[in-house]
């Protein structure tokens, strides 16, 4: 199956920390509902992150084979097209 996966990333200055963790606004979400926990470990299988800094990647996620290869954007706004299909990998 392949997939379609927009990221946008963000940078934070450490200054801003207590700023952002003292932050007692309200909400913009009517209810919030703790739904569960989840964990995962991924291992990616680069070299000197010469892959990843080209914009290509490839991980074993519990028992499944993903990869994936940057579509366009920049660091900030990414697509990438990502495939379990192991065929493809």
């Amino acid at each position: 199956m392949v997939i379609q996966e927009i990221e946008q990333k963000f940078g934070i200055l450490t200054q801003l920390l207590p700023c952002f963790r003292s932050n007692r606004g309200s909400s913009p979400f009517q209810h919030l509902h703790f739904l569960r926990t989840e964990h995962f470990k991924d291992a990616y299988y680069d070299s000197c992150n010469k892959p990843s800094n080209n914009g290509l990647w490839v991980r074993r996620r519990a028992a499944e084979w993903e990869a994936g290869h940057r579509g366009s954007g920049d660091f900030t706004r990414t697509t990438f097209h990502e495939t379990n299909d192991v065929s493809e990998i």
